[in-house]
């Protein structure tokens, strides 16, 4: 079962006005690039909606927006349901007009590079069950 991904695509930082604006903030508590490369962090209030985190960074090789977010709660409100291949289709559907309309840039999650995905498996996987027969017994 997927859980939380992390995707990232190079995008150039806005200016500190509009990244203010669009609510993001530097997570050195200053805007200014004079002794280090800036990172940005957009970290929405959890309500009933688990929205993706966002962390804008300058780097050495570029600018990155970063998104992370766990799937199932993302699509259900809850991280018991399992995601479908049709659920991450359209969670990540969701996820690039989430950032689009937030951060207000073109982000495209199918051709963003992935961080990182965490799973878990299902009790019924039968990995899962192989792995919990005691030394022994047959299955």
């Amino acid at each position: 079962m997927i859980d939380t991904v992390s995707l990232r695509q190079h995008v150039p930082l806005l200016p500190p006005t509009l990244m203010s604006e669009r609510g993001f903030s530097p997570t050195c508590g200053h805007a200014s690039t004079d002794d280090h490369y800036l990172t940005w962090k957009l970290n929405l209030p959890r309500d009933k909606v688990t929205w993706p985190r966002l962390t804008w960074s300058s780097t050495p090789s570029g600018d990155w927006l970063t998104t992370e977010v766990s799937l199932p709660k993302l699509r259900f409100g809850n991280n018991v349901q399992m995601v479908s291949e049709a659920d991450v289709g359209v969670a990540l559907e969701d996820i690039s007009r989430f950032i689009s309309q937030t951060a207000g840039i073109a982000f495209d999650t199918s051709a963003a590079l992935i961080g990182r995905v965490v799973g878990h498996r299902a009790r019924g996987d039968s990995q899962w069950s192989r792995s919990r027969t005691p030394a022994g017994c047959s299955q």
